[in-house]
């Protein structure tokens, strides 16, 4: 099993290996009001339920801020963040900070229940190698005050992904730390409204049902990631790369995706009434059904796009032409 750790400039995130407990919904009735678990729990989820603590398997995604930031929520205190874990299976564990931050001094401890340091690591430091025994911890990540504001932080586990030196001991756990990115991360019903991820490495990430409104995605690279039945409202997606991407049944009401690579992307059924698609690259990409209501389509290029039965009802076109209400399939 490999556990990895990645450091962002405004989010963090924590993923371990292989044991996910979040719970799927979409088999059951519409009709129900369901709350599943998330498969990685946000500052949020912490802030809002102070008694929250999590297995030491589960993905978690938190906000570092610079130790001068003024607080609106957290989990500790400026410049630090806490999640509490728990571990019901005594099993060692090496921990790895890699950082593309330049000169980042990031560290991270992990504290046992009698308030006893049981292990520190360092970014782009040696890794450090521990034995986690059953019992409830606590692990801090400490900004270093000299890099950007807030950093994003994933800390996901990888297993078989090749980017970790073959284990010695199979029993042990590796992880590591990487900087703004998480590729294939498992992300479901995460809630990072709000979240600044830009120039965030999502390829292949599971943002299945996640809640993204009003997230800062400039730039960031959501090449084929799953983004089925997502909350975009009001995010910016500004030049972000979409490519190959699952957007269907996406709700995205007034989000900002200028200069947004989109093509290839499958947005079935989405629901993009009022978003900004100025410039988008829109070529293959799949509108079936979907609601582009009032939407902004200037200079955006729908070559071989699909709009079968889509809603361009007050949309603006591709030549600065407003589509007449109940424009269906075409601008008319």
């Amino acid at each position: 099993m490999n556990i990895q750790l990645r450091c962002l400039s405004l989010l963090l995130l924590l993923v371990l290996l292989g044991i996910l407990f979040g719970c799927d919904s979409d088999g059951g009735s519409e009709n129900l009001t369901l709350n599943p678990s998330p498969s990685a729990y946000t500052e949020n989820d912490f802030v809002t339920n102070p008694s929250l603590r999590i297995p030491i398997f589960q993905t978690a995604v938190m906000f570092l801020e610079h130790p001068n930031a003024a607080l609106t929520v957290d989990t500790y205190e400026a410049g630090i963040d806490a999640i509490p874990y728990y571990c019901e299976e005594s099993t060692e564990y090496r921990f790895c900070w890699e950082d593309d931050i330049e000169n980042a001094q990031h560290y991270m401890y992990l504290m046992d229940e009698a308030g006893n340091e049981v292990l520190r690591v360092f970014s782009k430091e040696p890794c450090v190698t521990g034995t986690i025994n059953v019992g409830n911890y606590t692990m801090f990540l400490v900004h270093d005050g000299l890099t950007t504001d807030t950093i994003p932080v994933f800390i996901t586990t990888n297993s078989g992904a090749g980017d970790l030196e073959p284990q010695e001991n199979p029993g042990q756990v590796n992880g590591l730390i990487y900087s703004n990115q998480c590729p294939g991360c498992d992300l479901t019903h995460a809630n990072l409204r709000g979240a600044n991820l830009t120039y965030a490495y999502l390829v292949h990430a599971n943002l299945r049902r996640v809640n993204l409104g009003e997230a800062n995605l400039t730039h960031a690279n959501l090449h084929d990631a799953n983004l089925t039945w997502a909350d975009l409202r009001e995010a910016n997606l500004t030049r972000a790369n979409l490519t190959y991407a699952n957007l269907s049944d996406a709700e995205l009401p007034e989000a900002n995706l200028t200069d947004a690579n989109l093509s290839d992307a499958d947005l079935r059924e989405a629901y993009l009434p009022d978003a900004n698609l100025t410039r988008a690259a829109l070529y293959w990409a799949n509108l079936r059904l979907a609601d582009l209501t009032g939407a902004d389509l200037t200079d955006a290029d729908l070559t071989r796009a699909n709009l079968t039965k889509a809603d361009l009802s007050g949309a603006t076109w591709t030549d600065g032409r407003v589509c007449a209400d109940g424009s269906i399939s075409s601008c008319d």
